[in-house]
């Protein structure tokens, strides 16, 4: 009977995968942030001045609304950055897989895929 030795747990490589992880999500969450703020320079017609006159409107228009649509408004908001992220993420996935299911090296095994 053989035996084989037991293998220290590969801490070094799950670190490395959370940090790869945690910059794919960092990565998505500014590309849709970044989305948005394009979709809002777009509503002031691509200019900076347009931008800030819309945002104005919109600061006087939110405070002024009552609770019930503050309330609508931020579900609007935080829906539109959630489907923005959503597409995102759908778009990398496959770099996600990559890091989650890392292919086996070459040198390592000594075959050509």
């Amino acid at each position: 009977m053989r035996f084989t030795p037991i293998q220290p747990p590969r801490w070094g490589a799950a670190v490395a995968q959370g940090i790869q992880l945690a910059a794919w999500l960092a990565f998505n969450l500014l590309a849709a942030l970044g989305f948005l703020a394009l979709a809002a320079l777009a509503i002031g017609s691509f200019t900076l001045d347009g931008l800030m006159l819309q945002l104005a409107n919109l600061a006087t228009r939110y405070v002024a609304a009552n609770a019930a649509r503050q309330a609508q408004f931020n579900e609007i908001l935080i829906g539109a950055f959630g489907v923005s992220v959503l597409i995102f993420s759908l778009l990398r996935s496959g770099s996600a897989l990559g890091i989650l299911f890392p292919r086996q090296s070459v040198a390592r095994h000594g075959n050509r895929p």
